[in-house]
């Protein structure tokens, strides 16, 4: 229901063009909270279409991350199937880490180093060649871990990853 009146709010906005970057943004987060990946991204690829950048470079880590998440559950196998490895990434697969590396070569914060530590071991799980995307994921949680300031945040998150990574390395 209420994600039925937010399209309708949307159509509205969008019928008298006051349908900016920030109503996309405020659309695919409002499919984001909801769990409604595919809608979510296609919000988040028209507000990334649009001429202005007028939305958050927090939309943007949440689009790449809802990326890989649906990448994963795609290749996820289903109850009593055997999981399947695949043999490789496909380029643009490739490139949501690529886009991820970009924005922490840009402002490099503790998020960033912890969604890519994330994405390459989500990466890791699928691919027959998981080594690299191990050792990315242990670094990242490795730089995230060091950089956290916040002791029980740096405890939580990257740590746990960093040795669990270490564990099955």
């Amino acid at each position: 229901e209420w994600l039925e009146k937010a399209e309708e709010v949307f159509k509205v906005a969008q019928n008298s063009s006051l349908a900016t970057a920030k109503v996309y943004e405020a659309m695919a987060k409002i499919f984001f909270d909801f769990n409604r990946k595919d809608q979510a991204i296609a919000y988040y690829q028209d507000m990334l279409k649009m001429n202005s950048a007028e939305f958050s470079v927090k939309s943007v880590e949440q689009y790449l991350n809802l990326q890989i998440k649906k990448l994963v559950e795609e290749r996820e196998p289903k109850k009593d199937e055997e999981r399947t490895v695949y043999k490789e990434p496909e380029k643009e697969n490739l490139k949501i880490l690529e886009n991820l590396d970009h924005l922490l070569r840009i402002s490099p914060t503790v998020e960033r180093y912890n969604l890519l530590g994330s994405a390459n071991k989500r990466f890791a799980y699928l691919f027959e060649s998981y080594e690299p995307f191990l050792q990315e994921a242990i670094d990242h949680y490795h730089f995230a871990f060091i950089n956290e300031k916040n002791e029980v945040k740096r405890y939580a998150y990257p740590l746990s990853n960093l040795l669990q990574l270490l564990y099955f390395y």
